[in-house]
C-alpha cells in the first residue's frame, strides 16, 4: 500500500478522463443529466462471449491474442486482452495447486477425490477447451469470478447459460 498508492495517485483512469474533459463537458456533467467516469458500479450490462470461451478454451484464446499482438503490436486492447487471459490461466492453475495441497492433507477419502478432480479439471481448463459438463461448469465459474474481481458485480450477466451449456450437458448424458 505504501508503495502502490503513491505510484497510482494522479494516474488513475478517472484522473486521465478528467484531464481530457473540456470545461464545457465538466459543466455539463455537474448537472447530473448524464455522467462520465461512473465509479459506483460497472458501466452498462456486460455479458462476455461464454460460448466462444467454452468452445475454444483459454489456450486457444491466448494463442489468438498472441497472434493479434504480433500483427498489431501497438494495439493496447489486444495487449490488455492477452494480459487478462494469461493472468486467468495462472489464476486457475493456482486453484489447481491449492486443491492438490488440500487433497494431500485431507483425511476424508471422498473429499480428497473431489479436490483431486477439481485440480485435474482446473489444470485442463487452464490450457484446453472443456470436454465435459463439469469442465465447462468449472471454466464458466472461474471466468465469472475473475470478472467479479474487476467489477462490483452490478452489471455482469450470465447470458443464456442454458443455451451455451446445453451441448456439454447433453454430452454428459451419453
Amino acid at each position: 500500500r505504501e508503495e502502490l498508492f503513491p505510484y497510482w495517485e494522479k494516474r488513475s483512469m478517472k484522473d486521465f478522463i478528467n484531464g481530457q474533459m473540456t470545461d464545457e463537458v465538466k459543466a455539463a456533467t455537474s448537472t447530473q443529466i448524464f455522467s462520465i467516469n461512473q465509479t459506483d458500479k460497472g458501466q452498462g450490462h456486460i455479458i462476455i462471449d461464454y460460448p466462444r470461451l467454452l468452445n475454444h478454451g483459454l489456450g486457444e484464446l491466448v494463442a489468438q491474442m498472441q497472434q493479434h499482438c504480433q500483427q498489431q503490436p501497438e494495439n493496447h486492447f489486444y495487449q490488455a486482452a492477452l494480459l487478462l487471459l494469461e493472468a486467468s490461466q495462472k489464476h486457475i492453475l493456482r486453484y489447481a495447486e491449492l486443491a492438490e495441497t488440500m487433497a494431500a492433507n485431507c483425511t476424508d477419502a471422498q473429499r480428497r477425490e473431489e479436490l483431486l478432480t477439481i485440480a485435474e479439471i482446473s489444470r485442463h481448463n487452464a490450457e484446453h477447451k472443456p470436454q465435459t459438463f463439469w469442465q465447462a461448469c468449472q471454466l464458466f465459474w472461474y471466468m465469472n469470478i475473475i470478472l467479479q474481481y474487476e467489477s462490483n458485480a452490478s452489471s455482469l450477466s450470465l447470458g443464456r447459460f442454458d443455451q451455451y451449456m446445453l451441448p456439454f450437458y447433453q454430452a454428459s448424458l451419453t
